[in-house]
C-alpha cells in the first residue's frame, strides 16, 4: 500500500509540472532570449526615405553615410550596403550601417566610361558628368597643337572602360590663360563598399 501511495503522489506531482509548465525551464528561458533578437531586413536597392521606418519597426536604429560621409534621407538616395548583412540575427536597439549612393551616381557607374576628351571642363558639373561630379579630378597642362584651351585632353578611366562604384575620375585639361599649369582636385578620396552593380542595377531597375 505504501509504495503504491508514493507512486500515486508522484505521478500526481508529474501531472501538475507538466500542466503548469514547471517541468521544462528550458524553452522559456530561451524564448525570453529570442525576445531580446530581431533581423536585420533586406534593405538593399530601398530609397533612403523608407530605411528609417524599415528599421525602426523591427527595433533597430540607422546610420547612413555616403561616399564623402555625409548622408542623404531623400528619395534619390539608395541603399547599396548593410552592416550587418541581411537577414543577421542582432540584439534590439543595435546600429545598422547604411551606405548610399545617389541614383544618378549608380546609373553613371553601371555604364562603361563615356568620352569626354573634347568637351569644355567647366561643363563637367553638368551633363553626363553631373552626378558624379564630385568624384572628378583635373589635372591641367598647356595645349598642344588644336587642343582648345579649357577643353578636357586626356581622361582616365578611358573610354568604354567599365567602373565600380565610387571609380575616381581623373580629367587632363588644356590650360585656359591666367591659369597657370598644375592641379586642381575635387574630393577624390571617395569611397564605397564593393558592390556588385549589376545585381544592384536588376535589384533597383534604376540604371
Amino acid at each position: 500500500m505504501k509504495g503504491s501511495s508514493i507512486r500515486r503522489a508522484c505521478s500526481a506531482v508529474v501531472l501538475l509540472m507538466t500542466l503548469v509548465g514547471c517541468g521544462s525551464l528550458g524553452p522559456s528561458t530561451s524564448g525570453k532570449q529570442q525576445d531580446g533578437l530581431t533581423v536585420v531586413p533586406d534593405l538593399l536597392g530601398d530609397t533612403m526615405d523608407t530605411v528609417y521606418d524599415q528599421l525602426e519597426a523591427v527595433g533597430l536604429v540607422a546610420s547612413a553615410t555616403n561616399a564623402f560621409g555625409g548622408s542623404d534621407w531623400t528619395s534619390d538616395a539608395v541603399v547599396v550596403g548593410v552592416a550587418p548583412a541581411a537577414g543577421t540575427k542582432v540584439a534590439r536597439g543595435s546600429t545598422v550601417k547604411i551606405s548610399e549612393a545617389t541614383r544618378g551616381e549608380i546609373a553613371f557607374f553601371s555604364k562603361p566610361m563615356p568620352d569626354l576628351r573634347g568637351s569644355m571642363w567647366i561643363d563637367s558639373a553638368s551633363g553626363a558628368t553631373e552626378a558624379v561630379y564630385p568624384y572628378i579630378s583635373f589635372t591641367w597642362r598647356d595645349p598642344r597643337g588644336k587642343e582648345k584651351p579649357g577643353s578636357v585632353v586626356a581622361q582616365k578611366p578611358g573610354p568604354g572602360a567599365h567602373m565600380t562604384l565610387g571609380t575616381p575620375i581623373k580629367l587632363t585639361v588644356a590650360n585656359l590663360d591666367p591659369i597657370d599649369p598644375g592641379t586642381s582636385s575635387t574630393r577624390s578620396d571617395a569611397w564605397h563598399p564593393d558592390v556588385n552593380l549589376p545585381n544592384l542595377c536588376r535589384h533597383t531597375r534604376r540604371c
